[in-house]
C-alpha cells in the first residue's frame, strides 16, 4: 500500500482541527480525519459537518488517515475497507505550535482584553509561549 498514489508522506497535515470547523464561529468535531494525499484535516462521519467525507467526494482524494493521538489507520472511501498505518509510509508530522492552537489565540485575546488589551502585551504572550514550546520539546514532554 505504500506505492499508492492516494498516499503522499511528504505533504504535512493543514493545521490543528478541521478546517472548515474552525473557519466558524460554531463549528465542532467529534473525532479528526487527515488526507492522505494532500493534509487536509477535516471532522469525521459522526461530526456534525463531516468534512472529511465531503472532502474526499469533492476532491478524488478517498484516502484518509486518523487524526487522533495514539491512533495509526487508515481508511479508504472508495473501497470502504481500513488498514493499519503501519502497511504504508509515515505521513509527515504537523509542525504544531502554542501560538498556532486557535484556543490558546482565543485565550490569550482574551486576556489581552482584560488588561490594556495593547498589541504589545499579546506579542509578549506569545513569546513566552514559543519559550514554554522550546522547553516542553527539548525535554521531550507530551504537549
Amino acid at each position: 500500500m505504500s506505492g499508492d498514489p492516494g498516499i503522499d508522506p511528504a505533504v504535512p497535515p493543514s493545521g490543528p482541527g478541521c478546517v472548515e470547523c474552525l473557519a466558524t464561529p460554531d463549528g465542532w468535531w467529534f473525532h479528526l480525519r487527515r488526507c492522505a494525499r494532500c493534509g487536509h484535516v477535516g471532522c469525521c462521519d459522526s461530526s456534525p459537518s463531516q468534512h472529511a467525507s465531503r472532502h474526499a467526494d469533492s476532491s478524488g482524494h478517498p484516502i484518509v488517515r486518523s487524526y487522533e493521538p495514539g491512533e495509526d489507520w487508515f481508511y479508504d472511501y472508495t473501497t470502504d475497507e481500513a488498514f493499519l498505518g503501519m502497511m504504508v509510509k509515515v505521513l509527515a508530522p504537523y509542525a504544531w505550535s502554542f501560538a498556532d492552537d486557535p484556543e490558546v489565540l482565543s485565550w490569550l485575546g482574551q486576556l489581552a482584553a482584560k488588561g490594556k488589551g495593547e498589541k504589545a502585551d499579546l506579542d509578549a504572550l506569545r513569546s513566552s509561549l514559543k519559550l514554554i514550546e522550546k522547553y516542553v520539546r527539548e525535554r521531550g514532554l507530551p504537549r
